[in-house]
């Protein structure tokens, strides 16, 4: 496994393998382990958000999410970001893996009804699943803390899972995995998961898989959700704007230039 630095956020670099050994080290032995699944609005918000950086570094796994960050690791270093995990795929993987090993897997947040019917999608690929969904309801969030009630904590405990993704959106996932590991350390693993719910419930439909692998994710994110173009225009147009000028403080622009044009060339080969 590699490791890479962006914006002094660490960013871990793992084959599909590498990630299936870890993950299922961790069902069977581990206990308390954490997986955020950074991309380029984490990155945002980590160069002015302390507490929440130092999360994403405290994480046991920070997987990269979105194709930006292939593109900002060759631009500010002089390593290769190699592979990708969407939160999507990812907790896909984990369902199966609960599935193998007698697992279960608890599915919390998201849209009303994105968990349960998330959950009903999983068990008709994986019957043998055990699968619980949790509406939290609101919760709240200062910034640092998140106010997690105590029918929330008790819902949980009482499903006992191995997994659980958490599904609250930046930030407020991250600061409920690491407040409720200390609370319920039985958990094996907590991994924030976005909008995955979202998307395998159907309620937001994923762009085609063309579409992902090119890294234009966010041209049909505008097309379907264009109230989101404050979000989308951060991911797609701030977060380079931001990559380029530091390229220029580091005066490397032209070896970003020389490294990044590859990397492009390589994403739209992978097609």
């Amino acid at each position: 496994m590699q490791q890479h630095i962006l914006f002094d956020v660490r960013i871990d670099d793992l084959t599909d393998s590498e990630l299936e050994e870890k993950l299922l080290a961790w069902l069977e032995f581990e206990k308390g382990k954490v997986i955020v699944t950074t991309n380029a609005e984490f990155l945002l918000l980590a160069r002015r958000n302390k507490t929440f950086q130092d999360q994403l570094n405290a994480a046991d796994l920070s997987l990269p999410d979105s194709v930006s960050l292939r593109y900002a690791v060759a631009a500010l270093t002089d390593s290769t970001l190699h592979h990708r995990h969407p939160g999507v795929d990812v907790l896909q993987d984990l369902a199966r893996l609960c599935s193998q090993k007698n697992r279960r897997l608890l599915l919390l947040g998201g849209a009303p009804g994105s968990a349960q019917s998330t959950a009903m999608g999983l068990l008709q690929s994986l019957p043998d699943l055990q699968v619980v969904a949790v509406d939290p309801g609101h919760v709240e969030f200062d910034g640092t803390t998140v106010n997690i009630s105590q029918h929330t904590i008790e819902q949980i405990k009482d499903a006992n899972p191995a997994v659980v993704a958490v599904a609250l959106g930046q930030g407020k996932q991250e600061a409920f995995m690491f407040q409720m590991r200390v609370l319920l350390p039985h958990v094996r693993i907590w991994i924030g998961v976005g909008g995955a719910l979202d998307m395998l419930s159907g309620q937001k439909k994923r762009a085609p898989k063309a579409i992902q692998r090119i890294g234009l994710e966010w041209v049909w994110r505008l097309m379907k959700e264009p109230r989101r173009w404050r979000r989308i225009v951060n991911a797609s147009v701030v977060f380079p704007f931001v990559v380029v000028l530091s390229t220029l403080k580091a005066r490397r622009f032209w070896k970003a230039v020389s490294r990044v044009f590859p990397e492009v060339y390589r994403q739209f080969s992978e097609v």
